[in-house]
């Protein structure tokens, strides 16, 4: 928002990986020595970057990260793995806009050269860590995102790095506690090669409705947004908001769904997930597998395919599970 034009160095935080990805795996905590050894920092400064992601923790989820480290290591490790994924990917979905002056940015920086919670969203092993994939959606040829312009509302913004024009419909979705859905809007849209376009959300739907909850009326007329860009392609970019900030509490169950098929063209498998209920940050688990996505918000009645492709170098397992971070049960399912 300071309206760089370039950014040398940017977005550079501690990235937690996978727990494949730490020295002593998921057992290791961050106030281990070993873990701290690999912690990046500047010298002779008094914190380090681990800090920094705390920061964020604080400040996106409204949770005290010492308080949690201290009560709930694993829920902090959770909240970590996620929080600096989406700074990047809100970085880089403001600097996108057809407003914006910023022409690029170098993030610092692509791989890890050792195992722990470094600078890199690639470990030292050569696996996407969770902060890879938000990023890697913001920086994607046709990306969409969402900003709130206090009263004026929330701005829609599509970027089209494509040489040709992108023709499309752009699809709007409001849900109540997560599964209700209280308001539906659309329309077409066109978007020029290597161009952004800029629309206001309320012109989708008919009347007054406070999305961004700046006037505070009354209750938020929905807790999560979900918009969709669909061509003859599919779908090409989601993008989703909260009206009261990204959710830091967990359900008992928002009902994930996993149906899996071998993909016979790659040695690995297909998986498709739904869930019943608003899904956050969902992750893959399989051991000896890679899934090419991650960390993505679901909603009801869009389900999401993504494949798993197998890591020759480890051992692989029969069973993954899928989580969100916001439900305490996981859906499991087999490999066979």
């Amino acid at each position: 928002r300071s309206e760089v034009v370039f950014a040398s160095e940017c977005l550079a935080f501690a990235n937690i990986p996978h727990d494949s990805g730490l020295p002593g795996g998921p057992a290791l905590r961050v106030h281990h020595p070993a873990w701290k050894a690999r912690s990046p920092r500047d010298l002779g400064a008094g914190w380090d970057f681990d800090d920094v992601r705390d920061h964020y923790v604080r400040r996106l989820f409204g949770i005290d990260p010492v308080t949690l480290r201290a009560v709930d290591h694993e829920r902090y490790i959770e909240l970590g793995r996620v929080v600096t994924g989406e700074v990047m990917a809100r970085t880089f979905s403001d600097w996108r806009r057809a407003r914006s002056p910023t022409r690029g940015g170098l993030v610092w920086f692509l791989r890890d050269l050792w195992p722990g919670a470094g600078w890199g969203v690639i470990d030292a092993h050569g696996v996407p860590k969770p902060s890879f994939h938000p990023l890697r959606h913001a920086l994607a040829p046709v990306a969409m995102s969402i900003s709130d312009e206090g009263v004026n509302g929330l701005a829609l913004h599509i970027v089209n790095d494509r040489r040709e024009a992108m023709v499309g419909c752009v699809e709007v979705v409001l849900y109540q506690d997560g599964e209700v859905v209280v308001g539906q809007g659309s329309c077409d849209v066109v978007v020029p090669g290597h161009a952004a376009v800029e629309l206001a959300v309320t012109d989708l739907f008919d009347g007054f409705v406070d999305l961004s909850f700046a006037y505070r009326f009354g209750p938020a007329s929905a807790n999560v947004l979900y918009a969709a860009l669909v061509s003859g392609e599919g779908v090409l970019a989601e993008t989703h908001w909260f009206a009261q900030g990204l959710p830091c509490t967990r359900e008992p169950d928002v009902g994930l769904q996993v149906v899996v098929v071998a993909d016979a063209t790659a040695g690995g498998y297909l998986l498709t997930l739904g869930c019943m209920r608003f899904a956050q940050s969902v992750a893959i688990d399989a051991p000896g597998f890679i899934a090419d996505d991650g960390f993505f918000h679901l909603v009801p009645g869009r389900p999401r395919v993504l494949r798993l492709r197998r890591e020759e170098s480890r051992e692989t397992s029969r069973r993954g599970t899928v989580t969100a971070l916001n439900a305490e049960t996981r859906a499991r399912f087999d490999l066979t």
